[in-house]
């Protein structure tokens, strides 16, 4: 019953769980297909002759994260046109277009889809943030953003169970089709989920002219805005740490699990993708479990810096157990050569969930920050901004990756983490020093007031 009354006491209970199950089923089928990208075509490029090389999978994601990073800039005014909810819709299609086109491959297609998928994820992600801000009520905004967060992150769990399924009774060669055709299948389901959402209300024709307007003026004023924080020193110290988390994401998001699958000498190597899948979703929600009720009391030990420091330290850790675990040629082919040790299960599993709470840590460290110390006016271009140098640092790393050996990509993502460590005690350090400096001036108002 008190089940019940709460739910009709919060009108925005309900847009936010229809909006987060179909994030869920878009991600889980997304996380699945990413994370078997890079094995597949390598095989496929062993096997038959379709146009696609070992590195093809690497090449997909920089063209993805490249128009990833310039459809930002271009669409909002479309969101603004046709409306947050279609431009959902619009964006998953471009999702399920990507995956189907793996039931057939040709490497023109892919290349030109990959496209079409950064165009997709634009107007997917900038939607779901719009509809996030217009669903939820004011006082219930933080609680429904870490259920969305929470919902997205658990799509890591889902996809790596149905991976563990077919992986265990299968192999990619054999399978991999029938693991596009599903996830096509489960991202039409989430098209259905997000369809069925209700939106606010539809404005008048005047008013929907003038907010047209608005949004025509607002959109070139948020472009004047976006470069002029470009030039300031806050700005440019976080930028060091968007490019790092970026360059941070190829590694665990695409190139761990696939040496883990390349290399030859590591127990169930094929299967080792669904495992690693599994423990990185896992370190993701304890950690925003625990940083997120540790984070929400005055009285919490765990402080920004220290957080960001702390998440900086598990992936040297997990860099380390990486290095001496495998291979150094495993990102570049399929590989029967060994690392310092035999190749472990349980070692590349603690890795892989080292990387998720590492991982975690900086997410919510950066959205926090940014959220502090931009707001109003300031908030839609700083994260603009983020997502940005987020992109294109990924793009950069899909790029280089495929062309040097895991110890130098694991020395790259090392130093970055040390300078974007560095970057973040500073930005700190200069917002503190900006709210102590407004606390002042406030003061002394206050005191000159008769």
């Amino acid at each position: 019953m008190n089940l019940l009354q709460h739910i009709r006491g919060s009108s925005d209970l309900l847009g936010m769980v229809n909006l987060s199950m179909g994030m869920l089923t878009l991600c889980a089928a997304f996380e699945i297909q990413a994370q078997i990208l890079i094995p597949v075509l390598r095989i496929i490029a062993n096997e038959e002759n379709r146009g696609v090389t070992e590195k093809s999978g690497y090449y997909i994601n920089t063209i993805l994260y490249l128009s990833y990073t310039f459809m930002n800039f271009l669409v909002p005014p479309i969101i603004a046109r046709i409306g947050s909810k279609w431009s959902m819709l619009i964006g998953m299609s471009c999702y399920i277009i990507f995956m189907l086109s793996f039931l057939y491959i040709e490497a023109w297609i892919l290349y030109a889809l990959a496209a079409l998928l950064g165009f997709g994820a634009a107007m997917l992600w900038t939607s779901v943030g719009v509809n996030l801000v217009r669903i939820s009520e004011e006082k219930n905004l933080t609680r429904n953003s870490a259920f969305l967060w929470t919902s997205i992150q658990m799509s890591l769990i889902f996809g790596s169970i149905f991976l563990m399924i077919i992986l265990n009774t299968s192999d990619l060669v054999s399978s991999y089709k029938l693991i596009y055709l599903f996830c096509a299948i489960i991202g039409v389901l989430g098209i259905v989920i997000v369809s069925l959402m209700k939106t606010p209300g539809v404005k008048s024709d005047q008013d929907s002219k003038v907010d047209s307007e608005k949004s025509s003026q607002s959109i070139w004023q948020a472009f004047d805005r976006t470069f002029q924080l470009l030039r300031t020193k806050e700005m440019v110290l976080l930028c060091v740490i968007f490019f790092y988390n970026g360059f941070q994401t190829v590694f665990f998001g695409a190139m761990y699990t696939a040496s883990l699958a390349a290399t030859k000498r590591l127990p169930h190597n094929e299967a080792a993708i669904a495992y690693a899948m599994l423990f990185i979703g896992c370190g993701e929600i304890c950690g925003g479990i625990f940083f997120g009720f540790s984070g929400s009391r005055s009285d919490s030990k765990f402080g920004k810096r220290r957080i960001a420091t702390f998440g900086a330290i598990l992936l040297l850790v997990a860099n380390v157990l990486s290095l001496i675990n495998l291979p150094a040629d495993a990102p570049l082919h399929d590989t029967y050569n060994i690392a310092f040790i035999e190749p472990s299960l349980s070692l590349a599993l603690f890795g892989a969930f080292l990387l998720g709470l590492s991982d975690c840590c900086w997410q919510t460290q950066i959205l926090t920050i940014l959220g502090g110390m931009y707001k109003d006016e300031d908030s839609p271009p700083a994260f603009a901004i983020f997502r940005c140098f987020q992109a294109f640092s990924t793009s950069i790393g899909c790029l280089i990756a495929p062309q040097f050996e895991l110890y130098w990509t694991l020395l790259a993502t090392s130093t970055l983490s040390i300078f974007a460590t560095i970057a973040f005690w500073l930005v700190h350090r200069i917002a503190k020093a900006k709210v102590i400096q407004s606390e002042i001036s406030t003061n002394e108002k206050t005191k000159a007031l008769p």
